[in-house]
């Protein structure tokens, strides 16, 4: 009755009456320790709604000692840490989620993300996300990468929309932009968590020049998916970690 409940205000939005009967049940004599695991859980999240983030964590780690062959467990911790700005942190605990459920694609996703704050915060070299400029505009599919832009991040007088710029870089991808192929890339993983496609798309743009033929301009894509890619085996996203081909796709 009170998981229920509870269940019901958390859908609501009601995180702190919800955590209330998430107690309420947690208390409830001869409860299975299975079930016990769950309600933690949720009353990790409920917390964590809130941004009380020692008690989210204190819950999720209860949650971990009552179901330790659970992945949600050590998502659930993972998030928390994410939400503490620690992704580092975050990945481990993904990654211990991923030895329990290795082709659950929403905890690539979120393993995918914490991987990229990993990066930003050591100041490695990222690839840029957007890219603002007004020349090059005459190459071969590159309006439909600026327009991609703009539904991806918005614009003036342009609502984000992922979907649309999804097919604006699909529009700029099929014929052989590099830009449009990498930022199909991306957006395919944020929207769908697609890995598979994504990999092929990135593998795609790798394989072109990195500059344009009879000039010093760059391709743009190219390079980026290539530490993309290099990324990927570093951090054993969607492939199988190894370094070697990370320092492969790096150099």
């Amino acid at each position: 009755k009170h998981k229920d409940l509870g269940n019901k205000l958390f859908s609501e939005q009601k995180y702190e009456e919800a955590a209330i009967h998430y107690t309420e049940a947690i208390q409830v004599p001869g409860i299975s320790v299975r079930l016990l695991g769950i309600l933690y859980s949720k009353r990790s999240s409920c917390y964590l709604e809130e941004s009380q983030f020692n008690l989210a964590m204190n819950d999720a780690r209860q949650c971990c000692e009552f179901q330790p062959k659970w992945s949600e467990s050590y998502v659930r911790v993972g998030q928390v840490f994410m939400a503490q700005n620690e992704p580092r942190m975050a990945v481990g605990e993904f990654d211990r989620a991923l030895s329990l459920d290795k082709d659950n694609s929403d905890i690539k996703a979120l393993k995918y993300h914490a991987t990229r704050q990993v990066v930003l915060a050591n100041g490695d070299k990222m690839p840029e996300l957007f890219v603002e400029r007004s020349q090059l505009l005459w190459i071969t599919g590159q309006q439909h990468v600026e327009n991609g832009h703009k539904f991806r991040f918005g614009a003036q007088n342009v609502a984000q929309d992922l979907e649309k710029a999804i097919q604006e870089y699909r529009k700029g991808a099929k014929v052989g932009n590099t830009e449009a192929m990498y930022n199909l890339a991306l957006s395919v993983m944020d929207a769908t968590h697609d890995f598979k496609t994504a990999d092929q798309l990135l593998r795609q743009a790798a394989s072109f020049d990195p500059k344009w033929p009879n000039t010093t301009e760059q391709r743009i894509g190219v390079v980026e998916a290539q530490f993309m890619l290099g990324l990927h085996y570093h951090y054993g996203i969607y492939v199988s970690e190894n370094i070697l081909s990370a320092k492969m796709w790096y150099e």
